[in-house]
């Protein structure tokens, strides 16, 4: 290990690679030059429910999210949350609220 093989030191000189490698454009192989690629590799986040919940509610609907909570809160307290209730706080048709 600590002395030099001479031999083995000029084979090694008369070694000669070549490679036969090519250098590949992946930019010409698109379909569409001009649109750039995305910038940002995150995965979409995924929503609650499934569905992105709307900002804005317009009355006689709710959201998933309210229909939940009323149903769970009706569960909980029937005498406290009745459908005339329920029907007031989220703007909702009472005969709607109590088929």
């Amino acid at each position: 290990m600590n002395k030099k093989d001479q031999a083995l030191d000029d084979r090694l000189k008369d070694v000669y690679v070549t490679s036969e490698d090519r250098f590949i454009d992946y930019a010409a192989q698109r379909t569409d030059p001009d649109k750039p690629l995305p910038l940002s590799r995150k995965t979409v986040q995924d929503f609650e429910y499934g569905y992105r919940e709307p900002t804005r509610v317009v009355p006689g609907r709710c959201t998933l999210r309210q229909a939940m909570q009323f149903i769970t809160d009706h569960q909980s307290d029937p005498d406290l949350w009745t459908k005339q209730r329920i029907a007031t706080d989220y703007k909702l048709k009472e005969n709607v609220v109590g088929k």
